[in-house]
């Protein structure tokens, strides 16, 4: 026969079996070893200690210290006793400020302009989830800019939800406290860090651009660094930008992005025509600040020369910047057809006196333009 009561995590309960021999009477000696356990949540046991009174009851003790249901199991000689298993309810104990938890990467990090939450969760001293309805937590963000009150909302289950929104990148101190008392693990720092680009805020850097002569079919470049909604600087990669230029007959092409993974961008287009181009710098497809840009191009010329020896006369025709080229075969004469340009592929430079080589992709195939330094005294294409 078992008596029993109620447990608080920590404290130490009992309860008084009696031993009985097998027609029911009440044992008036001891001397029987009875097993005592109690398996609790998170694969927790307690093993109780039984004393033998030596009048036939013996006292059974324990200490669990996880809150919970637990199965409580009496055996003699490894048979369960009338009664056995049976459920045993610990609750948690006294509310421990020095124990309790904040969960959540809201409590270390924060994007600019989004919603951001964590958890405090209020434990005893044992970290058990204490259910009982308390004072709310308070929950306060510091910078040097002042002070930002938290909204926090009870769930109800031992647990507070906590939020804040910050627009501002910086580092912030997070103060947690339950009726004026700070909880040890506070202050908290957290960081903010800079929300999505935004193509209204963002900032194209047009300086290197009026620096350089825009030529059809040769490379021309920008920097553009990318900026949040509330006007912090990106300082990760990922926007994405988009590099259109459509000339005044219609022809359109696009450019290329080079994420450099900080919050800038390297942009690079090659206009195919000679006269005005608009050129849009898009992100999402919206239009980034300062796009679209109208630049004058200028047409394209390049010269293929034949080979040649020391003193020769140089035997040459030059290409501007049509849209369809003509190939011929140097010795033979033979035509090669008519190739339509569609990109340029590689714009190599070796150095300020070296050849100066890039690949012209056509419909038809690939050929190379070579350009060297005509002061040089050797042979070369």
């Amino acid at each position: 026969e078992l008596w029993r009561g109620s447990l608080v995590a920590g404290h130490t309960g009992q309860f008084l079996l009696q031993a009985k021999d097998r027609a029911g009477n009440l044992c008036r000696r001891g001397g029987e070893h009875f097993d005592v356990q109690m398996f609790g949540p998170n694969d927790s046991i307690t093993w109780a200690d039984v004393e033998d009174n030596r009048d036939g009851t013996y006292t059974v003790t324990f200490s669990p210290t996880v809150a919970g249901t637990h199965e409580v199991t009496a055996t003699l000689n490894g048979e369960n006793l009338a009664g056995s298993p049976f459920k045993q309810l610990v609750s948690a104990a006294e509310l421990s400020l020095a124990h309790c938890q904040v969960e959540g990467t809201g409590a270390r990090k924060a994007v600019c302009g989004q919603l951001t939450s964590f958890l405090i969760r209020a434990c005893d001293r044992f970290r058990n989830t204490f259910p009982e309805k308390i004072t709310a937590f308070k929950a306060n963000l510091l910078s040097e800019r002042g002070v930002l009150a938290c909204t926090t909302v009870d769930n109800r289950d031992g647990t507070y939800a906590v939020q804040y929104t910050v627009f501002l990148c910086g580092k912030y101190r997070l103060v947690i406290s339950w009726e004026g008392s700070d909880l040890p693990l506070s202050p908290l720092s957290i960081v903010a860090v800079p929300g999505a680009a935004q193509a209204e805020k963002c900032r194209l850097n047009t300086t290197d651009l009026d620096q350089q002569s825009i030529r059809a079919f040769c490379c021309a470049s920008l920097s553009l660094t990318s900026i949040d909604a509330h006007g912090n600087g990106c300082i990760e990669g990922g926007g994405q930008f988009r590099v259109e230029i459509h000339h005044e007959g219609g022809e359109s092409v696009t450019g290329d992005v080079d994420d450099l993974k900080n919050g800038t961008y390297r942009l690079t287009f090659v206009p195919i025509c000679a006269g005005t181009a608009t050129i849009h710098i898009l992100l999402d497809g919206f239009d980034v600040a300062g796009s679209p840009f109208t630049p004058s191009v200028l047409p394209f010329e390049a010269v293929l020369q034949k080979k040649r020896r020391v003193g020769e006369k140089a035997r040459f025709f030059r290409l501007h910047s049509d849209t369809l080229f003509k190939f011929r075969h140097e010795t033979e004469k033979k035509p090669l057809g008519r190739y339509r340009l569609v990109d340029i592929m590689k714009i190599e430079k070796e150095s300020a006196s070296g050849p100066l080589a890039f690949d012209l992709v056509f419909a038809k195939g690939v050929r190379t333009l070579i350009a060297t330094d005509t002061t040089q005294k050797e042979e070369w294409v």
